[in-house]
């Protein structure tokens, strides 16, 4: 089974999800359902709606990431984290649904590797 991955990009910067977003383009397993610069609006409507990976952007203001990534439901989204400082890569702690951690400029070959997890893991569970 291979279903089509949708997403939520959250991004401070406009460029950077616009960017993001056109590089999900080229990738026809995924679909970006929704673009936020704002964490709290993208968190909301990530808990509404049915989304399976959220790409995070971890210097968006008042990113209530860590402890979103933190907890453990079952319905919460896959999340593939982006950052353009690679300090805040925390890839000693494997977080809750967390599959990777994006360095920008961002490589495609290295999200298209995170989003396949994404799909094997989503195709895992709906078995």
């Amino acid at each position: 089974m291979n279903t089509k991955l949708h997403s939520v990009i959250i991004d401070c910067k406009k460029c950077d999800a616009i960017s993001l977003s056109n590089q999900l383009k080229n990738n026809p397993n995924i679909e970006t359902v929704k673009i936020f610069q704002n964490a709290y609006d993208g968190l909301a409507y990530i808990t509404k709606s049915e989304v399976d990976v959220v790409l995070f952007n971890l210097e968006t203001p008042y990113a209530i990431a860590s402890g979103y990534m933190d907890r453990n439901i079952n319905t919460m989204p896959y999340i593939i984290t982006t950052t353009a400082q690679s300090e805040r890569c925390d890839t000693n702690k494997k977080r809750s649904k967390v599959v990777g951690y994006l360095i920008k400029p961002i490589e495609t070959n290295v999200l298209n590797k995170y989003l396949e997890e994404v799909l094997l893991l989503k195709n895992a569970f709906i078995k």
